[in-house]
């Protein structure tokens, strides 16, 4: 009984001892997690949006930061390389401008070890919701020489006059050391204005080559004063300074564009906060120009104060009826186009004048003239805390009509009636009568014992 006791005995020290060399087997085919899709390490600090495609997962880039393949037999799996310094030394950087086609960027560098990858990393002073830093990386043989060059195709997607560009270039080796510049900047300046005449004031900036002071100076003051007419009368003022650039004329202009339309006499770049416009110094071109300057800034204005990471836009007529009344008082033409439409029934609606606007010349005049008779209307019936809060409702992202409905209690259709109606009628504000048609949009004329004089 005893012997059979020891043996049992032995038999569970053996049993145990068998349990312990299993548990005790190395995990030689663990990996640590990866990044499937190779794709390199995020850019610190701050979010980043790259530009570059992730590589295939079935067949990882070469020069992937993510690790060895979870497939790799642990007996011939290398160690992950730990990122750091590499011993590359950047010999030289720098940058080529072709205005308006192409911007070259170039680096020489060397390492003691074989450079695998070069990558150029760049933002601009694009308007955005979250920072965006594109990639793009350079295509050359790894050695432990370089001497690489990137070209901005401006035809493929460029960026105006004046835009801020930050880059730097990021070098790998083939031991995982990475070397990462300083952030440089350069401004992408057609050479015309390299030394010319400029101007600023508060929050905006001219510069031209063409005129002389007296002439930059009065465009300035068609800036402050569209600036100063939105601000009083709509809340709406500039949220970051705005560059604006004078060319010596429409042909001048379109040289600076990479694909000009024929009748393009100015542009407002919303998104980088730039104006570029083409005036002739003369008396009658400035005439033009002055309020080309306050209608251009003033759509820069109006897309600061309700940018929104909803994608919601505002309508044709409240963005253009915006800027046409910045421009200051209202043109004989504008009038007479009014009162040629309303008299004939002609009218285009609100909700149409919501999309885009006619390519006919004509048609698209009238849409103009029917835009900024909506605006003043809702700035003069209304007021100013109205056309405020109704801007603001954009930054929050809610649509146009809802906004329109929630500040005026109109929609679409019951604006077009009350608008329309009081075009062919007028309407009577604080003891001014306005006379829409007859007298200018809204020209206001003190009542006096039920007459107006």
């Amino acid at each position: 009984m005893k012997k059979i006791i020891f043996l049992s005995l032995i038999l569970l020290v053996l049993a145990a001892s068998g349990c312990l060399d299993r548990a005790a087997t190395p995990a030689a085919t663990s990996v640590p997690p990866v990044n499937v899709t190779g794709t390199p390490s995020p850019v610190s600090p701050g979010p980043t949006v790259e530009t570059k495609p992730p590589a295939t997962p079935a067949q990882p880039a070469p020069t992937t930061t993510a690790g060895p393949s979870p497939r790799t037999p642990a007996a011939t799996r290398t160690p992950r390389p730990t990122p750091g310094k590499a011993d590359i030394q950047v010999q030289n950087m720098d940058t080529e401008t072709d205005f308006p086609q192409t911007i070259t960027f170039s680096l020489k560098a060397r390492s003691p070890v074989n450079i695998t990858r070069i990558a150029i990393r760049y933002s601009t002073g694009r308007i955005t919701v979250a920072p965006v830093i594109s990639e793009a990386v350079v295509n050359f043989q790894p050695a432990g020489t370089a001497d690489v060059r990137w070209v901005w195709d401006m035809r493929k997607g460029g960026i105006p006059v004046g835009a801020k560009i930050k880059y730097q270039w990021v070098l790998t080796d083939d031991k995982g050391g990475r070397l990462t510049t300083e952030m440089n900047e350069l401004t992408y300046i057609d050479p015309r204005f390299t030394g010319k005449s400029s101007l600023s004031w508060g929050d905006v900036n001219i510069y031209w080559y063409d005129g002389s002071l007296r002439f930059g100076q009065t465009l300035m003051d068609a800036a402050q004063g569209a600036l100063e007419k939105l601000t009083q009368n709509t809340g709406a003022t500039l949220e970051r300074p705005a560059n604006i650039y004078i060319y010596s004329g429409t042909q001048d202009l379109q040289s600076s564009l990479v694909f000009p339309q024929e009748w393009t006499g100015g542009v407002a770049f919303t998104d980088y906060s730039i104006v570029v416009i083409g005036i002739s110094p003369d008396n009658q071109s400035l005439a033009w120009g002055k309020r080309t300057v306050a209608h251009e800034l003033a759509h820069l204005v109006t897309h600061q104060v309700t940018f929104n990471p909803y994608g919601v836009q505002l309508p044709t007529w409240l963005n253009e009826g915006l800027s046409q009344y910045a421009e200051g008082d209202i043109e004989q033409s504008t009038i007479d186009r009014l009162k040629k439409a309303s008299r004939d029934g002609k009218l285009f609606s609100v909700r149409s004048l919501s999309g885009s606007f006619s390519a006919n010349s004509d048609e698209a005049l009238l849409s103009y003239a029917e835009s900024e008779s909506l605006v003043r209307y809702l700035i003069e019936k209304f007021g100013r805390d109205k056309m405020q809060q109704y801007l603001g409702l954009f930054k929050d992202g809610v649509e146009a009509e809802e906004g329109l409905m929630k500040v005026y209690g109109y929609n679409y259709d019951s604006l077009n009636t009350v608008w329309q109606s009081n075009l062919k009628t007028g309407f009577q504000v604080n003891n001014h009568y306005f006379l829409p048609v007859l007298s200018g949009i809204f020209l206001p004329v003190r009542l006096n014992m039920g007459k107006a004089w």
